[in-house]
């Protein structure tokens, strides 16, 4: 659900997945605001609310009471970070698309570095972590295990310490919008397009407050999503591995038939 109403087109849409940041809401809205506006009056900034269970869709709501720029969108339950960000594109009325986390790890200051490079004729921007500090050791290896793995495996190439913080076009929102996949892996799958493109690197601010939504489990089912989603090899070793258990078996039939017809002979 979608509050309040609106169509008219806008300059520029902001798509922010929220999943219980009550106490995120309201600094994430005014540092966005500030950033925004002077320079680009014409926007939207579309809160997707992916069934949170705290006051995070009040506080965006009471926001919007004082900012017709800010909007939110209600999903009925909690489907995931990627299908969330999905939601708010098919949303999302602006002639350029900047997505961004609700955990102010994003730098919301950075959107007219990303709107500069647009203007030099790039469909997408994508941002890349620089070194964090802090980061615990399992999460730097697991993330870099990941991409190298990715990479090997796909013929799609993503930028190692790439995030979900990004500027699309209108043609790279509507040319993701038409894909018909499922389990959608965005990073993956925006890179795909082969649109032209520019790299921003940032330094990742601390979450302001509450804590990370992915847990380990998490991190390794979407792994596994966009592995399965973006390379053959997965799918061409189940199937050799079929073909082998099935040649197998049939190896076994006969030489069991064979045995026993030789059996009988002797006997």
């Amino acid at each position: 659900m979608l509050y309040p109403q609106r169509s008219d087109p806008v300059d520029l849409s902001i798509v922010v997945p929220v999943f219980n940041e009550a106490d995120n809401v309201a600094l994430l809205i005014s540092r966005v605001v500030a950033a925004v506006e002077p320079s680009t009056p014409s926007y939207q900034l579309l809160l997707v609310d992916d069934g949170s269970k705290d006051k995070t869709a009040e506080r965006i709501k009471e926001a919007a009471l004082t900012n017709g720029r800010v909007e939110l969108l209600s999903l009925a339950r909690n489907f995931g970070h990627q299908m969330a960000l999905t939601a708010g594109l098919d949303h999302a009325r602006g002639r350029v698309v900047i997505c961004m986390d609700g955990d102010l790890q994003h730098p919301p200051e950075l959107i007219p570095e990303l709107l500069a490079l647009y203007q030099q004729g790039n469909d997408v921007v994508y941002t890349v972590r620089e070194q964090e500090e802090g980061l615990s050791w399992f999460k730097r290896k697991s993330s870099s295990a990941f991409y190298r793995l990715f990479n090997s495996l796909s013929p799609v190439r993503i930028l190692e310490a790439s995030s979900d913080f990004r500027l699309m076009s209108r043609k790279a929102v509507e040319a993701v919008k038409a894909m018909p996949e499922r389990h959608r892996f965005l990073r993956g799958m925006i890179p795909w397009t082969g649109m032209r493109h520019a790299v921003l690197k940032y330094k990742p601010a601390q979450r302001h407050a509450g804590v990370a939504k992915y847990s380990p489990l998490r991190m390794i089912s979407m792994a596994l999503d966009a592995s399965f989603s973006f390379s053959r090899l997965p799918l061409q070793l189940a199937t050799l591995l079929g073909l082998a258990t099935v040649i197998g078996c049939m190896t076994y039939l006969v030489a069991a038939v064979v045995a026993g017809h030789v059996g009988r002979a002797v006997t």
